[in-house]
This record gives structure tokens, sequence and C-alpha cells, in this order.
């Protein structure tokens, strides 16, 4: 299969936390105390899975409770297009760095923690959809370009990956 690199070269990943509200309920926080903010994955977190396929997807070492989150992902020059991706979460490991207030990349960014299908380019590039609750100024800041990849968050309704399913 084509790699998503040959159809869109990949600069940066960038995930939202917090952009829905039922999620963030779902999570424990506050929707309306808490605005959502942005982490970043690696390049080397993309496992693309071509149309029709099933990926072999591994499950990572350190953790006992593994969660996927399905996420619109947009695909940055403008918005070049958009793809259904998975925010792929080691849990306990995100939540024991959260419990001691210290960042917790090591539960969310990994070796193919950001398993993406195709992107569908839009009609036109334009700006991003007004349902999303990202701070606009907070994305410009991030000086995001052509090539970044935005994992829009979580609508709500995550789940638990069971080894070797």
């Amino acid at each position: 299969g084509r790699r998503a690199s040959a159809v869109f070269p990949v600069h940066r990943i960038y995930c939202i936390g917090r952009n829905y509200a039922a999620h963030a309920r779902e999570m424990g926080s506050d929707p309306t105390r808490e605005p959502p903010f942005f982490f970043q994955k690696p390049n080397d977190a993309i496992q693309y899975v071509a149309p029709g396929q099933i990926a072999d997807h591994p499950y990572p070492a350190l953790t006992r409770n593994y969660h996927y989150e399905v996420e619109l992902v947009a695909a940055l020059q403008h918005v070049f297009g958009y793809a259904v991706g998975l925010d792929m979460t080691r849990r306990d490991l995100q939540g024991d760095m959260k419990d001691q207030k210290k960042p917790w990349e090591i539960g969310k960014s990994f070796d193919l923690s950001a398993p993406i299908g195709p992107i569908h380019r839009v009609a036109r590039t334009g700006p991003f959809p007004r349902a999303w609750r990202t701070d606009r100024q907070a994305l410009r800041s991030l000086r995001a370009q052509g090539g970044d990849l935005i994992y829009s968050g979580t609508p709500e309704n995550v789940g638990a990956v069971v080894r070797g399913t």
C-alpha cells in the first residue's frame, strides 16, 4: 500500500486535548473551566491504514491500559483535507504523569500511536470547522504550516484495546 507520506508529506503532528466538552467530562475535567490545549506526537507515530485494509497494530510496551480515541484529522495547507485517525493512549502511564503534575507525553507520544486513514482532499482549502473549540490564536502560535496534521480531539466514548484482537 501507499504510505501517507507519499500522498501528504507529514511535517509535524499536533493533537488537541479537551477540544470536545463531552470527552472532557468523560475524562473527569470541567470543560467550562479548562480550555483545550495542544501536545505533539513524533512523525514515527504515523501508521498509515489503506482503504479497506486492517492494520496489524502492536500493543505497546509499558502499559496494561491501552485506549483508542477516534478523531477527525485535518491535513494543513490551510485545510488540505481530512482523514480519520486514532490517538492511541497508554492510559495508565498518562494517569500516573497527571497525578504527579508532570507532562504526560509518555502516554501519548510513542511509535505508531497515530494510526491514520487516507486524507480526503477538500474542494477548496479553507479555515478550521467552527465546531472546534480550539483557541485559534493558540493554533497560530504553534506556527502550524503545510505538512502538519491536527488531530482534533475525541468527541467522547474512548475504549480499551484488547491485546491480540
